[in-house]
């Protein structure tokens, strides 16, 4: 099993902090029910998502991603491997947390890995104020 190292551990936007608890690959069967292709793996991103204002933020999953030192994309599964999964569209706000896996299908041999996620925010006035600084934290 691989597993990785986060860096920096932990990333903080205008209204969440976002810390990365552990990254691994998760067993998984190769069929098609859990969509992960020969040569990838599901790769586990344990995050603990939580607010640190009165307003209300959400992890976005369009905007939660894995990159490679290549530049390729990969993005969440559908059908998250890695238990227990976290739920991206609840809303976190000051005292409010959320803890649990993000899964990515990324090729075996990957390198260079860097977690991305922008967290949306809820009740914004103008598009401007939509999305919270983006997040970006290397995993080694």
């Amino acid at each position: 099993m691989l597993t990785f190292t986060p860096s920096p551990k932990s990333v903080s936007g205008k209204d969440y902090k976002l810390t990365i608890e552990k990254v691994e690959q998760c067993s998984v069967a190769h069929d098609a029910l859990a969509n992960i292709q020969p040569g990838n793996i599901a790769l586990g991103v344990e995050v603990t998502f939580e607010g640190t204002t009165a307003k209300e933020v959400s992890l976005d999953y369009n905007k939660l991603r894995v990159t490679d030192q290549d530049g390729h994309h990969f993005k969440w599964l559908l059908s998250g491997n890695c238990k227990p999964e976290i739920n991206a569209l609840a809303p976190v706000k000051q005292g409010v947390h959320y803890r649990g896996f993000i899964t990515f299908e990324v090729p075996e041999k990957a390198s260079g890995l860097t977690f991305i996620a922008q967290p949306a925010r809820r009740n914004f006035q103008s598009t401007a104020e939509m999305f919270d600084t983006e997040a970006k934290i290397e995993l080694r």
